[in-house]
């Protein structure tokens, strides 16, 4: 058992200085040792505990639910949070739904679930947190989120800058409570609060009837970076800080084996000051790294940061003392703009710059339950790249979220499924199939995890009925499918999920069986000639295993060149065609994995892909 605070002290003495930290690292310690972890299975043996076989999909616990869809739209919102009275029921729980349908259709390609937040919840689709430690029963209960973690990890959220308003810590601080004293931050109305940087444009304090520690009634004006149901948490109480790191072992000690530090970005608050990217945000996270590289070396930590580019990848610290993984978040941006204007220019460029360890890597990602990003385009697109992006997301049924910034509102993320976004609808069915699976494999070609959200997977369109019904904008991409008519549709060969599904999965396999897309293998950025073809090259070594992947991002036939000084000879791992010349014809939105082939059985034309 650990019993050494050495590698804590630092940390609590940096973020706490006129507190005792070793009294605080004892207590920390304290903590720790109240979760003794299992040895790891299969995990943990390499300072990165990351593979190519770790590819993700990420859901809500409730995407899946039991049956055919009620004749009321309003099921398709899901399934709610809080403590609801539901009663007995037949019908499986969505966790289990969840279960089957990996289990049945996605096993194959897929080595992790993301469950999105499966806590008790009051908004926000579970970032709202009620309870830290509880599964929503109406989702499921832990037995249900441990019987997926037999066969594939689990990835969780700590959703640690702020919790519900009405939950019990909350609850307990406007009653007074001393326990409680100094969990969230109470400031006077009239507080300049202009410089804090936030991704919402309601005001920063939100009003609350309370009572001082001494019974006197009192008017609390609270912290709220994100809504006023979503109170902030005090870091700069160090209690809070054991909390969170308890909630943090919770969950580890359950079998999650990546924890998402949700909003980690706007964690620690200080008056005059940005409030974004502080530094003792940083040395949260490397407290936190910390912990699990002495207590839980198989976990893994990734932040969750939606900011340009060079402010995301300074939560990998010094590469080895914070984040295990980083969204990429200029992806799906960047992934859109090539595909809507035919040219892969933009995308090579970025992608040149992206730097690989053997300590760190990235989470690629085209969609989530959040929408697409612009943040992250702020340096990479031109002012009317970003605007043409907002335009075609209109234009196709997609809505926009703004920010405030000191210049005003900003757009801060697309709101619309992937598909939407990037097929036009007048597009017959197949060529929108090729054109969606070939912006997906982009994922899967560069350095990194890829992570395909369930409806990226199945290739909805646009929810607009969950618009109407609930007027967020978020709700485009978060319909909630049913498991006895999403059987019937792919037990359909030509239904489009089915195509989707196919397509994707296929991708997924191979690449879970390529040593030579691990998640830290170095990547090249190739010339090909041909500025509308992203092209890149992964190497496990001279001895070792090399892909070339093509893809074409204009819907027309494209030629490139492979700059070798001898005519090769290569295998697409996709479809085992053969092709047999240094000059190759891409149809359509076509994208190739190509290895060096010793048979040329199967022999392709050369002047036709």
């Amino acid at each position: 058992m650990e019993k050494d605070i050495s590698p804590y002290a630092g940390y609590l003495q940096a973020l706490y200085p006129g507190a005792n930290s070793e009294e605080l690292a004892t207590d920390l310690l304290a903590v720790i040792q109240t979760y003794p972890m299992p040895k790891p299975s299969g995990h943990g043996n390499t300072r990165l505990p990351l593979s190519e076989k770790d590819t993700i999909l990420i859901t809500y616990g409730d995407s899946i639910l039991p049956g055919h869809p009620p004749a009321d739209v309003q099921a398709r919102l899901g399934v709610g949070g809080g403590y609801p009275d539901t009663g007995k029921t037949s019908a499986p729980p969505p966790l289990a739904c969840l279960h089957r349908f990996v289990e049945t259709y996605a096993h194959r390609g897929f080595g992790a679930i993301h469950i999105l937040p499966f806590n008790p919840y009051t908004s926000d689709d579970g970032f709202s947190v009620v309870d830290y430690y509880q599964v929503n029963p109406r989702l499921g209960t832990w037995d249900h989120v441990q019987e997926l973690g037999k066969n594939y990890r689990i990835m969780a959220d700590l959703v640690l800058n702020h919790c519900s308003a009405k939950s019990p810590w909350f609850k307990a601080y406007l009653e007074g409570n001393r326990n409680f004293d100094k969990y969230f931050i109470d400031l006077p109305p009239d507080t300049d609060v202009s410089q804090v940087v936030r991704p919402r444009t309601h005001p920063l304090l939100t009003g609350f009837p309370g009572k001082t520690t001494d019974g006197e009634n009192v008017e609390r004006h609270i912290w709220t970076t994100f809504s006023a149901d979503q109170v902030d948490l005090n870091f700069s109480n160090p209690r809070v800080l054991l909390k969170m790191v308890d909630a943090l072992l919770f969950l580890i000690s359950k079998g999650c084996e990546i924890i998402r530090l949700d909003a980690i970005a706007y964690l620690w608050k200080e008056l005059g000051t940005s409030c974004i990217h502080h530094p003792n945000t940083h040395r949260v996270v490397q407290l936190m790294r910390t912990i699990l590289d002495n207590h839980a070396p198989h976990a893994v930590i990734i932040t969750e940061t939606n900011v340009p580019h060079r402010e995301n990848i300074s939560y990998f610290g010094n590469g080895m003392n914070e984040a295990h993984m980083i969204y990429q978040f200029s992806l799906p941006p960047l992934i859109l703009h090539s595909f809507l204007t035919g040219s892969a220019q933009t995308l090579s460029t970025w992608a040149k710059t992206i730097e690989v360890t053997p300590y760190t890597t990235y989470l690629n990602f085209a969609s989530s339950h959040d929408g697409i990003g612009m943040t992250p385009t702020h340096g990479i697109l031109s002012q009317q790249e970003q605007d043409n992006l907002v335009q075609s997301v209109l234009d196709r049924g997609g809505k926009v979220n703004y920010k405030a910034t000191s210049e005003g509102p900003i757009p801060y993320e697309l709101n619309t499924t992937f598909f939407s976004a990037v097929c036009e609808p007048s597009l017959p069915e197949q060529d929108r199939v090729q054109k969606f699976l070939a912006s997906q494999s982009i994922l899967c070609i560069l350095p990194g995890v890829p992570a395909l959200y369930i409806h990226s997977l199945l290739g909805s369109q646009n929810f607009t009925e969950g618009l109407e019904l609930t007027g967020a904008n978020r709700a485009l991409n978060r319909e909630k499918l049913f498991l006895a008519e999403l059987e019937e549709q792919l037990a359909n060969p030509e239904h489009l999920r089915t195509k989707i599904l196919t397509g994707i999965l296929n991708m997924l396999e191979i690449r879970r069986s390529s040593p030579a897309f691990g998640p830290t293998v170095p990547h090249i950025i190739l010339d090909v000639n041909n500025p509308s073809i992203f092209a890149v090259q992964r190497s496990t070594g001279k001895r070792g295993e090399t892909i070339v992947a093509l893809v074409n991002t204009k819907g027309s036939d494209q030629t490139c060149t492979l700059n070798h000084n001898e005519t090769p000879k290569y295998q697409d791992l996709l479809t085992k065609t053969i092709y047999e010349s240094r000059e190759l014809v891409l149809g359509p939105w076509q994208y190739l994995w190509l290895v060096p082939a010793e048979d040329s059985t199967n022999t392709h034309p050369k002047e036709q892909p």
